[in-house]
């Protein structure tokens, strides 16, 4: 390897290094924004926010009108209104519902995530849960997002370095030992790129993930508690640890299987 690429090489491999880890020390330092929590108990939505991001909370919406009769799905994840059922005075609930009646009664449940997640019940969960803390704020995140880009650029400024040795046949001697350099650095930048990509939406402060552990150790998985209110029997147990809990196999599968194409913010 030619002595100018050498040094591009290993220069860069010390701006991904440096960067990845600045990166998850203020990724540790934006989480202790709040550090405790001085509300009353979390609502099920407010846990199945902080579990799974919107995904989770429209999850919950759903499992809570079905057991609660209001809505079916059926074979393909076409989700349904059933005629005559009491509506939900829930805003997450009452915009599925909404959401259904636009749409003549019916709709796909990847089409019905889309709508209920741009809305304004599930806006207003975010905000909420941004007012106590337990999320935090973006305008503390943007010297993360600045570092994040940082180490995109440099991951792909080392992957072309990398690229053009390896096209001029430039690797020899102890250039190979660079180019190995060059490689797992670049691998490396891409990989933490990713995962604190999806780590810097909807951040839990450290009072956030308080209140979910404290959430879990008090209902336990597969502890599905047996209650007359929904929100105790079904809500929390699906918000805390997703549709499984509902017991039902073929819901399950046709909800999830009709919305891996949706995207949503993973928080817990």
């Amino acid at each position: 390897m030619g002595s100018p690429l050498f040094v591009i090489v290993l220069v860069t491999g010390l701006v991904i290094a440096f960067t990845a880890i600045t990166l998850s020390r203020e990724h540790r330092r934006v989480r202790s924004a709040v550090a405790r929590y001085h509300g009353g108990p979390p609502t099920p939505y407010e846990l199945a926010y902080l579990a799974g991001g919107q995904r989770r909370v429209i999850n919950t919406a759903l499992g809570m009108l079905t057991r609660a009769g209001a809505i079916r799905v059926s074979r393909g994840g076409q989700v349904s209104l059933v005629a005559g059922a009491v509506p939900s005075s829930h805003p997450i609930e009452h915009s599925v519902t909404e959401a259904l009646a636009r749409r003549g009664g019916s709709a796909p449940v990847g089409e019905l995530r889309h709508a209920v997640a741009g809305g304004q019940a599930v806006d207003g969960l975010r905000y909420r849960l941004l007012g106590l803390g337990l999320l935090v704020p973006e305008s503390v995140l943007d010297y993360a997002e600045g570092l994040l880009n940082r180490l995109l650029v440099a991951s792909v400024v080392e992957t072309v370095v990398v690229g053009v040795t390896l096209a001029t046949g430039a690797a020899a001697g102890a250039g190979v030992l660079a180019l190995l350099v060059g490689l797992l650095s670049a691998f490396a930048g891409f990989t933490v790129h990713l995962r604190q990509k999806r780590a810097l939406r909807d951040v839990l402060s450290h009072a956030g993930r308080d209140v979910l552990a404290s959430a879990r150790r008090t209902y336990v998985r597969g502890a599905r508690p047996v209650a007359p209110d929904l929100a105790l029997a079904v809500g929390i147990p699906v918000a805390l640890y997703g549709l499984g809990e509902l017991n039902e196999p073929g819901l399950e599968e046709e909800i999830q299987s009709q919305s891996q194409s949706v995207s949503g913010s993973g928080s817990g």
